[in-house]
């Protein structure tokens, strides 16, 4: 598929629903790539370019606009994504890429390697975007339910290989 068509279907996706400020500056830290978690069972790690980063937040928009039509989610699932797509608007991101390996635990993948686009969100009423280390590393916080998650997308496949929503705590 062509860049150009790719970029009109994700726009297209995205004007069904409060569309998302795409990777600026103020919405999408891209993460240098010696900044990417070491010990987390995936890897080799690699950095995604700004056009990576948008297809990410585009796929998650469209995810999040048939929500209603997922299928395999529990309800606590649901709720917690459900949290997630009443404050989309208002999310400010971390992006950096990792590698699942074969064998990877990721119910999305089955299994399969893929290169994944993580996207690292904190809601606007956290003071995690605008701490120093929001630019040098991913943050990682406990709790504090929908304000914060992680998208794992694989972006070569083209699909979902995992949304995890910290749980309320």
């Amino acid at each position: 598929m062509a860049n150009t068509t790719r970029l009109a279907l994700a726009l297209a996706v995205v004007a069904l629903w409060p569309p998302p400020a795409l990777a600026d500056d103020s919405r999408i830290t891209l993460l240098p790539l010696q900044t990417a978690p070491v010990g987390d069972g995936l890897g080799p790690h690699w950095s995604p370019t700004p056009a990576q980063a948008d297809e990410a937040l585009a796929f998650l928009a469209g995810y999040l606009n048939r929500l209603d039509r997922q299928t395999g989610l529990n309800r606590f699932e649901q709720i917690d994504q459900q949290g997630v797509r009443r404050r989309f608007p208002a999310y400010r991101y971390q992006a950096y890429g990792v590698t699942a390996p074969p064998g990877n635990k990721m119910p999305g993948l089955a299994g399969a390697r893929a290169r994944l686009v993580v996207l690292n969100a904190a809601c606007e009423e956290s003071d995690e975007p605008g701490r120093p280390g929001w630019k040098t590393g991913p943050v990682y916080v406990l709790d504090g339910g929908p304000c914060y998650f992680r998208l794992f997308y694989d972006i070569d496949g083209k699909r979902l290989a995992w949304l995890s929503v910290n749980g309320a705590g």
